[in-house]
Parts: C-alpha cells; sequence; structure tokens
C-alpha cells in the first residue's frame, strides 16, 4: 500500500516516530523532504535486495552516512583520491592504529593531514553516497527516531560534524 507517516501523538512526546515505506511510491527527496519540514533526528534506513544503507538525519539536515553495520568509513580511501596522502602513507597509519582509533587522527598527528582534509575527505564519501541512494527508484525505507547507533556510525563519520542540506544535494 502507499507509504504512511506513523507520528507518534503529540501529547506523547516519549513515543518515537516511525516512519517507513516503498520507495516506489515514495521517492527519496519527498522522504528527505518531509524529515527536512519536521526537524527529525534519527537514523534512515534503506534496503534493495541485499543491499543495506543508513543515513543519520540530525534535525533535518543529513549528517552521517553508512553502508553496513560495522562498515568502516573510507576516509583513507578518499585521502588517496584527492591526492592528499599516498597508499603507504595511509598503510603506515593503519598498522600504528590503536583499536577504536581515528585513521584520520594518526594521519593529522604524523603530519600528512589537516583536520579540514580529514573533514573534506569525509563530507566527498558522503555526498557521493547520497547521490547513489537518489538514483534508487525501488527498496524499502524505515526511519527510527533517536542517536545514531554506534554499531554503524563510526568515529570517523562522527567527528565531521557534517550538516548537509538535501535540497543542496
Amino acid at each position: 500500500g502507499p507509504a504512511r507517516a506513523r507520528p507518534g501523538s503529540p501529547s506523547a512526546g516519549t513515543e518515537n516516530m516511525a516512519f517507513q515505506g516503498d520507495l516506489r511510491n515514495l521517492g527519496l527527496p519527498t522522504v528527505f523532504q518531509n524529515l527536512q519540514q519536521n526537524l527529525q533526528s534519527g537514523t534512515l534506513k534503506l534496503q534493495r535486495e541485499r543491499d543495506e544503507r543508513y543515513i543519520f538525519v540530525n534535525e533535518g539536515k543529513l549528517s552521517m552516512t553508512s553502508r553496513a553495520v560495522g562498515a568502516a568509513t573510507p576516509v583513507g580511501e578518499y585521502l588517496v583520491r584527492s591526492g592528499k596522502v599516498t597508499p603507504e602513507d595511509v598503510g603506515e597509519a593503519e598498522g600504528r592504529l590503536r583499536k577504536g582509533a581515528r585513521l584520520g587522527s594518526a594521519l593529522e598527528r604524523a603530519g600528512k593531514v589537516s583536520a579540514g582534509d580529514v573533514k573534506d575527505a569525509v563530507r566527498t564519501f558522503v555526498e557521493e553516497e547520497l547521490y547513489e541512494l537518489f538514483t534508487w527508484s525501488d527498496g524499502h525505507f524505515e526511519f527510527k527516531e533517536g542517536s545514531p547507533p554506534e554499531d554503524i556510525f563510526d568515529a570517523e563519520v562522527r567527528a565531521a560534524d557534517l550538516r548537509l542540506d538535501p535540497n543542496a544535494i
């Protein structure tokens, strides 16, 4: 059937808004418009066949993306692509990483990149993910209010602290 928003009643402030549907009925731009107009914060899960993607929306702005639960933000790949570091620089930094540490921070400490370079790399990754998702004409979406799950959005994408306007993408 058609996609329907099911917000909690205004008097029940603790109730989470559940918003889900089929992308054939309600396209991603319309989904984003709804979330933006209502200044929603939460995780939008998109599924198509065996592909699953996540977007964190912060007060209607697009903040983070993830390719899967447990997936790392490929900041090293994007820094290499932009010419800021070599694959060897990334390999050396990865070799020195402690568990849970950010590759971007390690490359900054090594003097290879600036904090701005890392943020730009993460922004490019997030924007490219969003461009690709805008091409999805089918699949299922589900939005859940709340904080970004730790197992979906890694420290790298969290640290970039992006606030992208869905209309500008």
